[in-house]
């Protein structure tokens, strides 16, 4: 294929997706479903391009979230008169807020300071955004869920080819490689990175995305689809997903199940509480150098020597960037390599945590972690262990939940950001908070098979959904 009418089309993909979005718009009647297909097709197809105008960077993270906000401005503006601030929002605003004032902070400029803000305002707050506006109640909760499954299931033979074939997808439609090539020869075949950045955030994806095909299969809000029953689903997922070898992923995948056992089989939620605080507890030691890297390198070894050289490379890494910021500690030392560059030496950063660290101090990583606790702990005050197992969305809400802890927890080695998964950011703090006030209804019966009461018992009322 001609190398110039790939980079032709990368740019005219970018070009369009206004288009493209403004389409989806005026096309699909359900506000959040059109949110939706514009913000997965532009995360798993746009190519990996950047553009700037002036402070607005045009990228695959900003295209897609820019664009759902030009369709609700054109299709539903009204929805804007109903968003109030309320205290969970303070973290995110930290957040944004805070490039900005590390940037100031080392003297790099009023403008450098603004378009920091404004990248991190539109690619996290934007996003966070959209949560709040569309993803609180049942009905866009469970399509949140469902679309995240179909997503994954569109990428399924992609990965499949790739693994068979090596990461040739965005090559032969774009024109380059969007990472190292080498990084995705594995032991057997290769690990897939179809459009996104890195073959670990495919990893990722996917994994997640078979998690809740389980989950809503277990929950009997999923579909078939082309005949075959969800359960087949889930397991050709699970099987596509465990080929990538990608082991950190996998582990992840193997908790978050543990996890949902352990809340719904145990009925406690002490399993997930502890995952939540497990990554402020992380970056809480290595920052005061009280968790010893060694001990942690040689575990990896008794697993795989390559898996071992890695970690190894990271704390390290993470170890050098401590030091560094030590002299920068409160807002750090911003971007243009001042985070990054020790004695004329560029330190490789993986972990979002220490990277944020280096680069806004410790207000910007304290927001970072808030950002991410929050819907957590949100989600945690107002459910119980027994409402995941008497109402469908309540389990939905507390498999995102374990989603988002998972995600923190990943982000401790990996800088991997998954679009879909950032709008539970905003939409958890919220979720069901209207039905839970509301006047207790009975549910449609295809909405919630009850369980038949024994006889002379009166059933037991969920604590959500009423009688």
């Amino acid at each position: 294929m001609n190398p110039w009418s790939t980079t032709l089309l990368a740019h005219l993909v970018m070009a369009a997706y206004p288009i493209i979005g403004i389409v989806i718009g005026a096309t699909v009647t359900s506000r959040h479903r059109a949110v939706l297909l514009t913000l997965l097709l532009g995360f798993l197809f746009l190519p990996s391009t950047s553009y700037e105008f002036g402070p607005l960077h045009w990228t695959r993270w900003t295209a897609p979230i820019l664009t759902c906000f030009f369709s609700t401005l054109l299709f539903d503006a009204r929805r804007f008169r109903n968003l109030r601030p309320q205290l969970s929002d303070l973290p995110m605003l930290m957040w944004c807020l805070s490039p900005g004032l590390s940037s100031l902070s080392n003297s790099l400029g009023a403008y450098d300071a603004t378009k920091a803000v404004v990248y991190q305002t539109i690619v996290w707050g934007g996003i966070y955004l959209l949560g709040r506006l569309y993803f609180t109640n049942r009905a866009s909760l469970l399509d949140l869920a469902r679309y995240i499954v179909y997503g994954c299931l569109v990428y399924m033979p992609l990965c499949l080819f790739e693994f068979r074939f090596s990461p040739q997808l965005h090559q032969n439609l774009y024109g380059f490689h969007q990472h190292e090539f080498q990084q995705s020869i594995r032991s057997v075949g290769y690990r897939p990175m179809v459009f996104l950045q890195h073959g670990l955030m495919v990893s990722m994806w996917m994994g997640m995305g078979a998690f809740l095909c389980g989950v809503l299969t277990k929950a009997k809000q999923m579909p078939s689809i082309l005949g075959v029953p969800p359960l087949l689903w889930t397991f050709a997922l699970t099987g596509t997903f465990v080929i990538m070898q990608s082991y950190g992923a996998i582990a992840l995948f193997v908790g978050a199940w543990v996890i949902l056992w352990l809340t719904m089989g145990m009925r406690s939620r002490f399993a997930l509480i502890a995952l939540v605080l497990l990554p402020t507890m992380w970056a809480g030691l290595r920052t005061t150098g009280v968790v010893p890297t060694q001990p942690l390198v040689q575990a990896a070894a008794a697993v795989s020597p390559e898996r071992a050289v890695s970690l190894g490379s990271r704390l390290g890494a993470e170890d050098d960037l401590i030091r560094h910021v030590q002299r920068r500690m409160v807002l750090g030392w911003s971007a243009w390599g001042r985070d990054r560059y020790i004695d004329d030496r560029a330190v490789v950063i993986d972990g979002l945590w220490v990277l944020t660290l280096s680069r806004n101090g410790l207000f910007g990583l304290m927001s970072l972690l808030l950002v991410w606790m929050v819907p957590c702990v949100s989600v945690l005050r107002r459910f119980r262990a027994e409402d995941w197992r008497q109402d469908p969305a309540v389990l939905v809400l507390g498999a995102f939940t374990i989603i988002v802890a998972i995600s923190m927890v990943d982000n401790l080695l990996n800088a991997m950001l998954i679009l879909p998964f950032l709008l539970l950011l905003g939409a958890l703090p919220k979720a069901l908070a209207e039905e839970e006030d509301a006047p207790r209804v009975a549910p449609a019966a295809e909405e919630l098979p009850l369980r038949k009461s024994l006889p002379g018992k009166e059933a037991k009322r969920p604590r959500i959904l009423g009688n």
